[in-house]
């Protein structure tokens, strides 16, 4: 079982985001979301709904260096 200190940050992050996925918009309680880690602190955490948090092209995507996705997006514009 979480902690209560875990549970209440978890709580504040859902709060602070108003129960909406940070990638689809899509809200609770029309979906499941999660609260995850993006590098270690309270301010750095998101919500995310459980769809996008499994799916790779997210997690592909935020992993993408700013000059390749410009890039990609390039190619994707011109119909490369």
């Amino acid at each position: 079982m979480m902690d209560r200190q875990a549970q209440t940050v978890k709580c504040l992050v859902m709060w602070r985001y108003d129960y909406k996925c940070s990638e689809c918009g899509r809200q609770y309680p029309d979906v499941e979301i999660e609260v995850i880690p993006s590098g270690g602190t309270f301010e750095n955490m998101r919500v995310v709904c459980v769809d996008c948090n499994r799916t790779p092209r997210r997690q592909y995507r935020a992993r993408l260096p700013l000059p390749d996705y410009y890039a990609m997006l390039e190619k994707e514009l011109a119909g490369v």
